[in-house]
C-alpha cells in the first residue's frame, strides 16, 4: 500500500519557517530585462540589433514589424513519453525552509477580461455548494512556486490571449494543463510569473520568465486524465519546486489535498487555495488518470496543482483539467472536477527534469 500523506490535522500544528528571501535575490527581482525576438529567424536579438531596426520617434522607439517583445516558444506533442522510474522528489529553496500555512489575504473579484480557452470547449468548471476558496499572499515555499501563466497564441499581438495556472517542478520548468498550450500555433509565446500578486511577482519583475518550449499532450480541449504539459523557462528560478507522484486509490476519501490557482471568479490576479479536499474516485484514462474531486475550481485555475504533504515536502498528484458529468446508476449525474494525473503527469515531470 502506498505511503499516506500527512493528515491536515497534523499539518495545522506545524510551525512555518520564517526565513526571508535573501536581499541579494530580492535585488535580482528589481532588475527588469527586455527580450526581443526576430519573427523570421526565431532568434533573440541583442540591444544593438533592436535599436538599429527600430524607428526613432519623439517619445521612444517603434519596433520593426518583424520584431516582437518576448521569446517565441515551440511546442511538441508526444504520446509515448518515457516512463518515469520513480516519483520526482520536491526541493525547498537552499535559502529557506517550509511554509506549511499560507498567509491569507483579501478576496475580491475582478472583471474577467477573457475566457481561459478562448472558446467553449472547456467548461468553467464547478463550485460545489459554498465556495470554500480563499486568497493568500504567495510568500514562502511552496506557495511562491505557484504562478500565473500568460499565453499569446499570436506572438505579434500586444495583449495575451488567455491565462492559466502552473507550478514549478524543477528550477527551470513548470507543470500546467495541456490545454493551456496553444498547440500548433504558427508563432506563440508564454510567460510564467511565480508568486503572482496584483500584476507581477511579489519578488519583482525580474522573477518573470518567458517560456522557451512546451512538451506534453494535446487533448484538443477535452477534459482528460492526460491533459498535462511541461514548459521550459528561459532561465532557472531560485525558489525550490514541487515533487510529483502517481496517485493511489488508497488515498481516496481522505481530506489530504490542497488545490491552488488563479481563478477569475475569486480574484484572478491573486492566488486562491482550498485545503481539506477529498478525492472520491479515479478513472483510468491511459496514459493518464482522472483524479476526481469536489474541490471548488473555476476558469483560470486550469493547470493549477492538486497536492499534499509528505515528510520531505509537497507532492503534486494532478494538474487541473476541467469538469465532467459522472454517471451513477440509475439516474444520478453529478458533476465533478477532474485533475490530470497518474503516469502521464509523473512521466512528464521526470522527462522535464532529465532533459531541461
Amino acid at each position: 500500500m502506498a505511503e499516506h500523506p500527512i493528515h491536515p490535522d497534523e499539518i495545522v500544528l506545524r510551525e512555518n519557517d520564517q526565513t526571508r528571501i535573501p536581499d541579494r535575490l530580492l535585488a535580482d527581482g528589481q532588475r527588469s530585462q527586455l527580450t526581443f525576438t526576430d519573427l523570421e529567424s526565431r532568434r533573440e536579438l541583442d540591444a544593438g540589433e533592436v535599436l538599429d531596426s527600430a524607428k526613432r520617434g519623439e517619445y521612444g522607439f517603434e519596433l520593426s514589424p518583424n520584431t516582437v517583445l518576448g521569446v517565441l516558444a515551440k511546442d511538441e506533442r508526444d504520446d509515448d513519453i518515457p516512463e518515469a522510474k520513480s516519483d520526482a522528489p520536491p526541493r525547498a529553496p537552499e535559502w529557506g525552509g517550509i511554509t506549511y500555512h499560507p498567509r491569507l489575504s483579501t478576496r475580491f473579484k475582478r472583471k474577467q477580461l477573457r475566457r481561459l480557452s478562448g472558446d467553449r470547449r472547456i467548461d468553467p468548471n464547478i463550485v460545489v455548494g459554498t465556495d470554500n476558496r480563499a486568497v493568500y499572499y504567495p510568500s514562502g515555499y511552496p506557495w511562491h512556486c505557484i504562478g500565473r501563466v500568460y499565453v499569446w497564441n499570436n506572438a505579434s499581438a500586444t495583449n495575451w490571449a488567455w491565462w492559466g495556472s502552473g507550478a514549478l517542478i524543477s528550477g527551470n520548468a513548470i507543470l500546467t494543463a495541456g490545454h493551456v498550450v496553444p498547440w500548433g500555433a504558427s508563432s506563440w509565446k508564454a510567460k510564467f510569473v511565480p508568486a503572482h500578486y496584483d500584476g507581477t511577482s511579489i519578488y519583482g519583475v525580474g522573477y518573470e520568465r518567458w517560456v522557451t518550449s512546451a512538451y506534453g499532450y494535446n487533448t484538443s480541449g477535452s477534459v482528460t486524465g492526460y491533459d498535462a504539459a511541461v514548459m521550459r523557462l528561459q532561465s532557472p528560478l531560485p525558489l525550490g519546486y514541487f515533487g510529483s507522484r502517481v496517485y493511489s486509490s488508497s488515498w481516496n476519501d481522505e481530506p489530504y489535498w490542497t488545490h491552488c490557482g488563479y481563478a477569475a471568479q475569486v480574484s484572478g490576479t491573486r492566488p486562491n487555495w482550498q485545503n481539506g479536499i477529498v478525492v472520491h474516485d479515479t478513472d483510468s484514462d491511459s496514459p493518464g488518470l482522472e483524479v476526481e474531486h469536489y474541490g471548488d475550481v473555476t476558469g483560470g485555475d486550469s493547470g493549477g496543482p492538486l497536492f499534499a504533504w509528505w515528510e520531505n515536502g509537497p507532492y503534486i498528484v494532478g494538474t487541473h483539467s476541467g469538469d465532467e458529468t459522472e454517471w451513477h446508476f440509475p439516474f444520478s449525474f453529478p458533476r465533478v472536477n477532474v485533475d490530470a494525473g497518474g503516469n502521464a503527469m509523473n512521466n512528464l515531470v521526470s522527462w522535464a527534469r532529465a532533459n531541461w
